[in-house]
């Protein structure tokens, strides 16, 4: 059956800290140094139905380049075909203007609700069952983040492809007609971003005191950051410094075990 395809588009000015999460995992956040604009595909960051939209607005230093502007912040999401029609949107400071002048402080913290096509599968995690764990995260949270991290140390194609394998899976579910999805395809890719060297970002690996494991979703979900604010995984190639990856983990339980979907 065929559902509605979306995209986002999420621009974050100067001087303000922010984070956006749809349905309580994070999908974007930024220190506010930089003016930019990201943007994707949705569809996997949604729920059938209704969905839940907050945005968070925190003050931040200022960059030099801008040293009186804060924000904007502005998010939107859209139909992805030939109308581009919004489904939802929300802009930062203009959603202070239905509050008192009194109530127009930092930290900003704004809910909304919209929904999308009711014909979405859901996502892997929203069937895990929950668990309780603190910000140092759980034994088998602790061994998930340690494979993809030892991948990336030893260039291991095979391990890395294993240790993402339940995030494949979810990507494919999410857009089914998407070929750069297919399992060969991306195998693939991976061979050739892992023919390189990459010097990493170390971690503890007894018992990881540099990351963080926020509880989200009822407890569904582990979502791994540092807690000097960096990504959970960070690495710069050996010979070409301008090729770096950096990324949150997300975590949730399938088949007895905590695995990377997102």
């Amino acid at each position: 059956m065929t559902t509605t395809p979306y995209f986002f588009t999420m621009h974050h000015g100067t001087g303000v800290a922010t984070r956006a999460m749809l349905n309580d995992l994070p999908f974007y956040r930024g220190l506010g140094q930089k003016n930019l604009t990201v943007s994707g595909p949705a569809n996997h960051l949604l729920l059938p139905g209704e969905n839940v939209l907050t945005v968070e607005v925190y003050p931040a230093p200022r960059p030099a380049t801008a040293p009186t502007i804060e924000g904007p912040v502005e998010f939107e999401l859209k139909l992805d075909d030939a109308t581009a029609a919004t489904v939802h949107k929300l802009a930062w400071p203009d959603a202070w203007a239905a509050l008192p002048v009194a109530d127009r402080i930092f930290p900003f913290i704004h809910t909304s609700r919209f929904v999308v096509d009711d014909r979405l599968a859901l996502p892997v995690y929203w069937d895990s069952p929950p668990a309780r764990f603190g910000l140092e995260g759980l034994p088998g949270q602790h061994e998930a983040v340690r494979e993809v991290y030892r991948s990336f140390v030893h260039s291991d194609v095979d391990a890395f492809f294993d240790a993402n394998r339940l995030k494949l899976e979810e990507r494919q579910r999410a857009y089914p007609d998407t070929g750069d999805f297919a399992a060969g395809t991306q195998r693939e890719k991976l061979a050739g971003y892992f023919g390189q060297e990459w010097d990493v970002r170390p971690i503890d690996q007894i018992d990881l005191k540099e990351l963080v494991f926020e509880s989200r979703a009822g407890g569904r979900v582990a979502y791994v950051t540092r807690a000097d604010g960096g990504r959970a995984i960070e690495a710069i190639a050996a010979n070409d410094p301008s090729e770096t990856f950096a990324a949150d983990l997300f975590l949730t339980q399938r088949d007895g075990r905590w695995r990377v979907f997102r």
